[in-house]
């Protein structure tokens, strides 16, 4: 909903309106003592209306946006030393790790979607993870959010992976919308619309939440109620962009008031799925003239 007239902006209207209406009607009054005409005094009423209804339409053509606030809890995350040295090391055939936080696309074409998890499955507490996903790799479908250990990693014919069955959730950035089981079902994000390069994801697992928000503006919570049979929950993406790179950086957790130390105690239970790297390809023997095939 959109309230049509900023309040600091009316008051310098009304100000900037009352201002001059004293003016021109202090100066109407000391023209009509000195005789003025009549169409003089009209004249200057008529240009100070047209000044009003100018600012009424100034002030309706900027909206205020009402937006989520961020949650008060990620304003005091700090990194969990159960959390920092995990990344990305579970991924399909179509991509490749360069290192913990970076995954590069290398399949030919853009007919499937191939996807990566992290390394550390989360059952608790309150994360934040930053992404930076150039808008040019994103095409018509790409995907980020939290699966189970045994989501799938690869969908074919491309579509959006993360979200496309029962055991993940997740968000299209390229189509902005939630995804449920394969298929679209709420709209993210944002006041215009857009997602940039860098965004965040902030996962709730106390509540089974997962929301999104840039460095200017919180998107709320589109996902909610992640069901506790899921857990404990893996960031994920699904790619479907020849050549593209997407990074995905742990940038900390929620300390818990109910633990004491630092970080928090242990609020949250990791395990390691079976890495899978994908293989490089080798490289034919030399022929040196003797060998038969």
């Amino acid at each position: 909903m959109a309230v049509l007239l900023p309040v600091p902006r009316l008051f310098l209207v009304l100000l900037i309106v009352a201002a001059f209406s004293t003016g021109v009607f202090g100066e109407s009054e000391t023209n009509a003592e000195n005789n003025t005409s009549l169409t003089s005094t009209l004249a200057i009423s008529v240009i100070v209306l047209i000044c009003l209804i100018c600012a009424i339409f100034y002030c309706a053509g900027t909206p205020i946006v009402h937006r989520d606030p961020l949650p008060p809890w990620a304003h005091y995350i700090q990194p969990h030393p159960n959390l920092v040295s995990h990344g990305f090391n579970s991924v399909s055939d179509g991509l490749s790790i360069t290192n913990p936080t970076t995954v590069v696309r290398h399949r030919n074409g853009s007919f499937e979607t191939d996807g990566a998890k992290w390394s550390g499955g989360i059952s608790g507490g309150k994360h934040v993870f930053e992404i930076n996903w150039p808008e040019n790799f994103r095409g018509t479908t790409a995907t980020i959010g939290v699966g189970s250990i045994n989501a799938s990693l690869f969908l074919k014919p491309k579509g959006p992976l993360v979200g496309n069955d029962k055991l993940s959730r997740g968000l299209d950035i390229s189509s902005k919308r939630v995804i449920h089981l394969g298929k679209p079902v709420k709209r993210c994000c944002g006041s215009n619309g857009h997602i940039p390069q860098q965004f965040y994801m902030y996962v709730d697992a106390d509540s089974g939440n997962v929301g999104f928000g840039s460095s200017f503006e919180f998107w709320g919570f589109p996902i909610i109620g992640i069901p506790k049979d899921l857990y404990p929950l893996y960031v994920m993406i699904g790619v479907s962009v020849q050549g593209s790179y997407v990074q995905v950086t742990y940038r900390g957790t929620a300390p818990d008031p109910n633990v004491p130390g630092p970080t928090g105690g242990q609020i949250f239970l990791v395990q390691q799925p079976v890495l899978v790297q994908t293989p490089m390809p080798v490289a034919p023997p030399p022929n040196d003239g003797n060998q038969k095939y």
